[in-house]
Formats: C-alpha cells, sequence, structure tokens
C-alpha cells in the first residue's frame, strides 16, 4: 500500500510539472517590438516572441509561448502586475 501510495505521488508531481512547463516550438526573438512592456516572458524568464501577445493597460505583454500565454490569461490582476514587474 506504501508503494501504491508513493507512486502516485510521483505519478502527480510528473504531471504538475509536465503542465507547468513551456512548450515553445518557435525561436524567440532576441528584443521586444514596440509597445511590448516586457522582454522577458513573466512565467518562463526566457526571452518573447513578439508574435505571441496580449493586450494590457495600453500596450502589449508578451510571452514566449502560448501555453505561458494562457496560464496569463487565467491569472489575476494582481499576479498579472506583479509577474510584468520581473519579466523586463
Amino acid at each position: 500500500m506504501k508503494m501504491l501510495r508513493s507512486l502516485a505521488v510521483v505519478a502527480a508531481a510528473t504531471t504538475v510539472l509536465a503542465m507547468g512547463a513551456c512548450h515553445s516550438s518557435q525561436k524567440a526573438t532576441a528584443a521586444a517590438a514596440p509597445g511590448v512592456l516586457n522582454s522577458k516572458c513573466p512565467f518562463s524568464g526566457e526571452t518573447v516572441d513578439n508574435n505571441i501577445t496580449t493586450d494590457y493597460q495600453g500596450g502589449k505583454v508578451a510571452f514566449c509561448c502560448n501555453g505561458c500565454k494562457g496560464k496569463w490569461d487565467k491569472a489575476s490582476d494582481q499576479a498579472k502586475a506583479d509577474m510584468l514587474k520581473k519579466a523586463h
């Protein structure tokens, strides 16, 4: 029973890690485009792809991949503000 529980914990941890990983298949551009508020992805810290953006407070926030953009869309306003401060 303990072994089954251990395997379940390992499986759950692996699933969580896999879901949180960024799976960018595109090479990111070197610098943020005009109007883009950040040069690093708010989630991964990687260089952004200027083709993957969302509107935010009069500008655009760029991401390294669509997975990170999806996580941004689900984040609270306070979390977005905090992440953007760190993403320059």
